[in-house]
């Protein structure tokens, strides 16, 4: 059952009055009684988490390391720390264990072997639900999509490799190509100014409050997406709120938002 949230109002202004229209584009939707006036021209997506699951394998290998010392690894400090890039993450998994183990602890054979059961995940990895019908029915109505992700590019490029879903995206904009990561809006910017169309016309996907909290700064439609990880987080300020992506078609997703017109 999806939920509607508040608009937020100058995104929602923003999109009822586009400033110009790149020439590139047309219209996506034309004011009849079954396509309300609301109008995105692009959909842009978060990469981990939101295009395939690569959190919960991470989650799970720390988890199987704290639980053969007797330790428990708290979700909630666990998805607090969910999408801040690398190198921004100031938060140590070692030290509890560190702490039980002590002077004997090894951390590089612990990272090892955390390594070696996330890789076994990974061979696996498959598109989260809904996002392939999604993208089939977006470049089936000429809506283009990119990838704004808080990795770095050769991290999302695996991604999308072993996902199937490389060359589905007409755009890719990656945390180390800007000078600040999520939450801040740089990388949603960087993708729209790559698909050459206006933040305010761009619909954007995340299944992270600091996601949400970037698209929303770079003025953008928000579409919170939580996996089971994230669920029990803050999701007041997405427009919008799914249990999943096989929820959304276009057509659902523009009477969503044109309910908060």
């Amino acid at each position: 059952m999806e939920q509607i949230l508040p608009s937020l109002a100058p995104a929602r202004n923003a999109v009822n009055k586009p400033k110009h229209r790149p020439r590139h584009t047309q219209e996506t939707f034309i004011l009849t009684p079954n396509n309300p006036s609301v109008t995105f021209q692009a959909a842009i997506f978060d990469c981990d988490g939101l295009l395939a699951d690569t959190e919960t394998p991470d989650y799970d290998a720390w988890r199987m390391l704290y639980d053969e010392h007797g330790l428990t690894l708290d979700l909630q400090d666990w998805a607090a720390r969910i999408g801040i890039a690398k190198g921004h993450d100031l938060a140590d998994w070692h030290e509890a264990l560190a702490q039980v183990v002590g002077p004997a602890y090894d951390r590089d054979a612990t990272a090892k072997r955390r390594q070696a059961h996330y890789a076994r995940a990974m061979q696996t990895l498959t598109p989260m639900p809904g996002v392939i019908s999604l993208l089939d029915a977006l470049a089936d109505e000429g809506i283009p999509s990119a990838v704004a992700s808080n990795s770095e590019r050769a991290w999302v490029d695996r991604v999308l490799q072993i996902t199937g879903l490389t060359g589905r995206f007409a755009a890719i904009a990656t945390a180390d190509e800007v000078n600040s990561p999520k939450p801040a809006p740089d990388v949603y910017l960087l993708a729209a100014h790559r698909l050459a169309i206006l933040p305010a016309q761009c619909l954007a996907f995340e299944d992270s409050p600091r996601g949400i909290a970037a698209a929303h700064a770079a003025g953008m439609l928000t579409v919170a997406v939580p996996t089971a990880l994230t669920r029990h987080l803050d999701w007041a300020q997405a427009h919008h709120l799914l249990q999943t992506l096989e929820e959304a078609t276009p057509e659902t997703l523009r009477r969503a938002f044109a309910k908060q017109e």
